[in-house]
């Protein structure tokens, strides 16, 4: 029975390191996180058509089975807790971080390596979101 147990923990530590690091965190730049939008956003025209948190052309799905609605999935994840995607209160306040995240090409860039990645249409709409005020 010890043996099963010891077994269990291990294969529960090994799935948490490895989808942790394929979903990381929101940390600041250069700790793995991403900053602020700010250089993305300056050249963000918010005079069109800027999609809603509920539009759409926002792939929210892409995003949410590490930003989750569950602390566990975060936590496995190691997605900060306050990271809860699948509501628009959830992401109001990280627009910029988010349309920096999908624009980058360091190891912040979000989503990760090895998940499904946006199209160029789907980076356009959350960076035209995120940087124009991340309407709900």
């Amino acid at each position: 029975m010890r043996k099963m147990k010891v077994w269990a923990l291990l294969i529960a530590a090994t799935s948490a390191a490895v989808l942790g690091s394929a979903c990381g965190d929101d940390g600041a730049a250069g700790t793995g996180g991403g900053g602020t939008g700010g250089d993305v956003c300056a050249e963000v025209d918010c005079g069109g058509d800027v999609p809603t948190f509920a539009s759409a052309s926002l792939p929210w799905d892409l995003c949410t089975s590490c930003h989750s609605d569950s602390a566990t999935v975060r936590q496995q994840n190691a997605v900060p807790d306050d990271s809860d995607y699948t509501t628009h209160a959830g992401v109001a306040d990280r627009g910029e971080l988010i349309a920096a995240r999908v624009n980058s090409t360091g190891s912040d860039v979000m989503p990760p390596s090895g998940s499904t990645q946006l199209s160029a249409a789907d980076k356009t709409a959350f960076t035209t979101w995120g940087c124009c005020g991340a309407p709900e």
